[in-house]
């Protein structure tokens, strides 16, 4: 399908709408689900997924066909993510101890639930948000890079075209980003991480 996608140039809106449709059911659930460990909000991440694939159709003859698809994707979702904090992360400060806000499940929806019984499943449901708060308390040029890593499974050199930086920046700021989560939830965990 992907060689067949864009093997065809999109010559009408028929044809870029056929091209959006097959590069969204392909691609789409894969970025909305980083842009949701991004984001925290799912109405912001299905924003940044729509507007992350209209701008691949508005440069898809820029798209070198050597390279994959879904890294070039990420390299846009991440300039879009980045304008977005530029503007607005500031105003919607999460604090580790405060209230919740809206439904921001997607964090921490990277620790599975493996506890059948429902006192298992209250533990992982804690985990699961504090994971969230945290990850959302960490800056952005920390967050991006571990959740590269270890919820899309990215090695280095992706993460490093990706976020257009060396692979020894990629390896200090996911270790540093892992020490942050350590030292956020160390306190507020009360033992629920051991």
């Amino acid at each position: 399908m992907f060689t067949r996608i864009f093997n065809k140039e999109p010559s009408n809106n028929n044809s870029k709408l056929a091209l959006f449709e097959g590069l969204l059911k392909e691609y789409g659930g894969r970025v909305y689900s980083l842009a949701c460990r991004l984001t925290g909000n799912k109405d912001l991440a299905s924003d940044l997924t729509q507007e992350a694939f209209l701008r691949v159709l508005e440069n898809i003859e820029r798209y070198d066909t050597s390279k994959p698809f879904e890294n070039w994707v990420h390299v846009i979702l991440r300039n879009l993510y980045f304008d977005w904090i530029k503007r607005y992360e500031n105003l919607h400060a999460v604090s580790l101890n405060g209230h919740k806000e809206g439904n921001n499940r997607e964090l921490g929806e990277t620790l599975p639930l493996l506890e059948a019984d429902p006192l298992g499943q209250a533990i992982n449901r804690e985990k699961q948000a504090l994971v969230q708060k945290a990850l959302k308390a960490l800056p952005a040029e920390f967050r991006m890079p571990l959740l590269l890593c270890d919820t899309e499974d990215l090695s280095y050199e992706e993460i490093g075209r990706i976020l257009n930086c060396p692979i020894g920046t990629v390896r200090s700021r996911i270790h540093r980003a892992r020490k942050m989560l350590k030292e956020i939830l160390a306190p507020s965990a009360g033992g629920v991480f051991s």
